[in-house]
């Protein structure tokens, strides 16, 4: 082969490289899109100029891991993992796509406050989405049915209930006090 023939082949498995490698890329912020978009935080961190792919994926970590930090039913496991301490790309890849995928889990677990994800459809429309225990969210505004009685009427007093004491007083759970009827 001359020598022409050669540089053709290195510049197409050149490009062949670099272009498997632009799949990758929009691949894995295809993902990362989805699950951010799935936690409501729109898209997700863009690939910024001259920044290498191990760490524009600890990027993406950071966010995810932060989105579901506040979260008491969250994985435990990534307390404290530091995604920038990763060094092999390989890695980074398959690290980052589980972290994505544990964040998205913890996010649409049906426990813990309801929370609100904003995600778009295939044809641009917003869709709202609440993941959470909604009774946590009402139980607010629910009538509490615990009572707390503070005084007893004595047997020998007023009309006498048999064999047992009658609530004189209860106090209501806004700290109000009510006769029983």
């Amino acid at each position: 082969m001359t020598d022409t023939a050669n540089a053709r082949a290195e510049l197409a498995a050149t490009r062949r490289f670099h272009a498997e490698q632009l799949d990758a890329d929009r691949e894995f912020q295809t993902r990362a899109d989805a699950a951010f978009n799935t936690m409501g935080l729109g898209a997700a961190p863009r690939r910024q100029h001259s920044e290498n792919r191990i760490n524009h994926r600890a990027r993406v970590m950071e966010g995810a891991l932060g989105a579901v930090a506040g979260l008491d039913h969250a994985d435990r496991r990534w307390m404290g993992f530091d995604p920038k301490s990763i060094r092999d790309e390989t890695a980074a890849e398959q690290i980052a796509n589980v972290v994505l995928d544990s964040a998205t889990a913890a996010w649409t677990a049906p426990v813990g406050a309801l929370r609100e994800s904003v995600e778009r459809d295939s044809g641009g429309r917003e869709v709202r989405k609440f993941y959470g225990d909604p009774e946590g969210a009402w139980r607010p505004f629910k009538p509490n049915t615990i009572r707390l009685v503070t005084k007893w009427l004595e047997p020998h007093r007023g009309r006498p209930a048999p064999n047992a004491p009658r609530p004189v007083e209860i106090k209501m759970s806004d700290g109000t006090i009510r006769r029983p009827r």
